[in-house]
């Protein structure tokens, strides 16, 4: 059984972040990724550009992005951004942390920046700056969706003024 589920509540990406009890569960998982992969591709010209980078990451550092689970919760990380905030401009930097943490960094015009780094395990760190005066950082946990924050920091960051 696999705890892939569509709510109206919190969405059709409920569940992808619950392991797959067999190989089926898995495989369905894979079919889904690879799906909501096509749908974001097919709807936004450029957004595998980042999903690209995401594989190009991994074969650098010589990882099975399907087998690595920090690989698979930076995927479901990038499914569950608004397609709009994938194009080329405002897709995010992918880098991979010495702990092995996934990095997505936004720049913007003048000294706005955001970095969010990813775990395997969901949990988000994050740290932005809006300008000289304006900073913010903290930890948030990532299931199936971005929390909000950190979605009202990317629009913050790469929204031109």
């Amino acid at each position: 059984m696999t705890a892939l589920a569509q709510s109206s509540i919190t969405g059709f990406m409920t569940g992808l972040g619950q392991s797959s009890a067999g190989e089926h569960g898995k495989r369905i998982t894979q079919i889904t990724f690879d799906a909501l992969g096509f749908v974001k591709a097919g709807s936004t010209a450029g957004s595998t550009l980042v999903f690209n980078d995401l594989v190009a990451l991994a074969d650098e550092a010589r990882i099975d992005p399907n087998a690595s689970p920090t690989f698979n919760v930076a995927r479901r990380f990038l499914l569950a951004l608004p397609s709009h905030l994938l194009v080329a401009g405002l897709a995010p930097e992918l880098a991979l942390d010495n702990d092995g943490d996934i990095v997505f960094d936004w720049v913007g015009t003048g000294d706005r920046m955001l970095t969010v780094t990813l775990s395997e395990t969901g949990k988000l760190h994050y740290a932005a700056r809006l300008s000289a005066w304006d900073k913010e950082h903290g930890t948030k946990r990532f299931v199936d969706s971005i929390p909000r924050p950190i979605l009202e920091l990317i629009q913050k960051v790469t929204t031109t003024v």
